[in-house]
């Protein structure tokens, strides 16, 4: 096994993809892994190297603004209003991305935190995807964007007050737990913790009990914002099982 990362460009995008040289093959299963909030496709590395010991093409794209998507002078952390945006986008260039492999066997999609809601997202948009794991997301991006707005300063949610409305009707569009149907038989798993102070477990502990049995559900109780080793591995096992059935 020898596990390679290669740095890429696709679509004007770039992507740090890991695959095992000794398995590659042009029809291998693809799997997306979308980074956080103020991290990097580097970032991801972990589980895609764990996704790519058990036979999958990892590709990891730098979000805009993100990584090598940076902009001199731009300081991300001045701007939370474009949190929603750029997992729009993000969820845009999936075909752009895949593009690049029309051979994959299967694909299917990963992510924390932002990422885990964009890879959520994604299978609500993308009905041709296998699958998916969300760590640190939510189900409910509507919710917790409404959440969110309530947190910015006074004079940022006066800026938006006249479009908050359409900014949570556009965000419902790709909002599972307002389509739950568009999952359908898909595999998903989900991984939240009860103590997340960054997306509190509020926003995805309503729907534990009405997720239907492909969704594999792991709760943690760290009370932070973090995902454990542990869960890392089995989300790359649960893909790697629903890969065989």
């Amino acid at each position: 096994m020898t596990i390679q990362n290669k740095t890429l460009t696709l679509a004007g995008i770039p992507v740090l993809e890991t695959v095992d040289d000794a398995q590659e093959q042009a029809n291998m299963p693809l799997v997306l892994n979308f980074h956080g909030w103020q991290t990097a496709k580097a970032g991801q590395l972990v589980s895609s190297y764990l996704l790519a010991e058990r036979g999958f093409r990892v590709l990891a794209p730098d979000a805009n603004y993100h990584g090598d998507r940076q902009q001199a002078d731009f300081k991300l952390s001045q701007h939370p209003e474009i949190f929603w945006p750029i997992i729009g986008q993000s969820l845009q260039e999936v075909p752009d991305l895949l593009a690049a492999y029309p051979a994959a066997r299967t694909v299917d999609v990963m992510g924390t935190s932002m990422g885990g809601i964009t890879a959520i997202a994604a299978l609500v948009c993308y009905e041709t995807l296998h699958g998916g794991v969300s760590f640190v997301g939510t189900p409910a991006p509507r919710d917790f964007a409404a959440y969110q707005l309530g947190l910015l300063p006074e004079k940022v949610q006066a800026a938006f007050a006249a479009q908050k409305e359409a900014i949570l009707n556009q965000i419902a569009a790709f909002d599972l737990s307002c389509h739950p149907e568009k999952l359908a038989q898909r595999p998903l798993f989900l991984y939240n913790d009860t103590g997340d102070p960054t997306v509190p477990y509020q926003f995805t502990a309503p729907y534990q009990d009405q997720l239907p049995k492909n969704i594999v559900y792991h709760v943690g109780q760290r009370q932070a914002h973090h995902v454990p080793y542990s869960t890392m591995v089995a989300g790359a096992d649960f893909l790697q099982a629903a890969l065989k059935k």
